[in-house]
């Protein structure tokens, strides 16, 4: 999933892009769609991304609400 563009903030924009995040996640879920799925993953986007964990995880509620996700699992990276 590609959901930022550079590795920079250019004029106070974080390099996450939502809209592309959400369009590459609900993607996965399609390419799975006949099939329970479970979801194992870091904070993406908001680390390097610069992005908002509130966002990020307003996004995963809202596909986990309308497909077949069955859990999703967040890891802390160190």
């Amino acid at each position: 999933v590609i959901g930022q563009h550079d590795i920079y903030s250019h004029a106070g924009i974080p390099p996450i892009r939502y809209t592309s995040l959400k369009k590459g996640l609900i993607s996965i879920i399609e390419m799975f769609a006949s099939g329970e799925i479970y979801l194992h993953m870091p904070r993406i986007g908001c680390s390097l991304a610069g992005g908002c964990w509130d966002v990020v995880e307003d996004i995963l509620n809202e596909l986990w609400q309308y497909s077949n996700l069955k859990t999703i699992s967040v890891y802390d990276l160190k």
